[in-house]
Formats: C-alpha cells, structure tokens, sequence
C-alpha cells in the first residue's frame, strides 16, 4: 500500500479487488455499479485510481453478508419513506449533526444539491 493510500481505510488495510475472495468480488461488483454512479452525481470519492474502495466503502468488502442485508435496507428505505425528499434529507443532517458525525453531513448536504 502507497503513502498516498495508507490511511484511507481507517483502520482497516485497503482490500486489493484482484485478491478479493468470491463473496467479496460479487459485493464489489455490485458497489462498483451503484456507487460509482452514486459518487459522481454527489461529488464523493470511493475508490482509489488502482480500484481500492476507501473509506466507508472498504469495511463492507470485509463482511459481505451483513453487507448485503445492510444494503438491501438502505436501497428500500428511500422508496419506502413516508418522508418527502427534503424533509429526508434534513431528518439525515439533524441526526448526522451529532458530536462526531461530520460525515453524515457532508452526505446529507450532498443530497441537498
């Protein structure tokens, strides 16, 4: 791993997508083909330019079944809200402005756009 990459994963290394096991490459599969679109319309950066996902991203190539089952709600909950797209989002920043929670934010404001 680069310097340049080192700390991108958090504590956790960056996983290699050509060393991945089968479980693992059919979720990177599948995150590679939502996130990507996902990441440029928000302006979030996931992977690193050799295809390492970063951040967030990389702990979920660590478990692929709580993975899937947590990615499963997080696509139903938007089409299954109650919530207008507005009013969602700012229940997302309320909860994100949490001590602590500034990623939430940035994700919520991004939303916002």
């Amino acid at each position: 791993m680069s310097n340049r990459n080192e700390n991108l994963g958090g504590r956790l290394p960056l996983l290699d997508p050509k060393g991945l096991a089968p479980a693992q490459a059919k979720l990177y599969k599948v995150m590679d083909n939502t996130l990507i679109a996902w990441a440029n319309q928000t302006g979030f950066v996931v992977k690193t330019r050799d295809g390492k996902f970063i951040g967030p991203f990389n702990p979920s190539l660590y478990s692929p079944g709580i993975t899937d089952g947590f990615s499963q709600f997080m696509d139903a909950e938007p089409k299954n809200t109650k919530l207008d797209k507005r009013t969602r989002q700012i229940v997302i920043l309320t909860v994100g402005g949490a001590p602590g929670r500034r990623r939430s934010i940035s994700e919520g404001k991004a939303g916002l756009r």
